[in-house]
């Protein structure tokens, strides 16, 4: 399946599909992802070190890092196509 989203999202800057990054880390799973073409719209990290560091790995981001999950409604997580987690 990812390889066919790959295929079909050749210089498409929208994105093929859209994921969440959950219990992100420094971002080192969305690294394989956005190369398929992927878009990240949500990412939830708790440990500030991490934040820091994963705000800079993707310095673009249009939307803030949630921190503990316990404290996110399911509403505030947008529709996607996929969950890393």
């Amino acid at each position: 399946m990812l390889k066919s989203l790959s295929r079909s999202s050749a210089g498409s800057d929208a994105g093929a599909f859209t994921f969440v990054d959950l219990f992100a880390g420094i971002g080192g799973l969305r690294r394989g992802f956005e190369p398929l073409g992927g878009k990240c719209i949500f990412t939830c990290e708790w440990d500030r070190h991490s934040q820091v560091t994963y705000r800079a790995n993707f310095p673009h981001d249009e939307h803030v890092i949630a921190g503990d999950i316990t404290q996110v409604r399911g509403e505030e997580i947008p529709s996607h196509d996929v969950l890393l987690a």
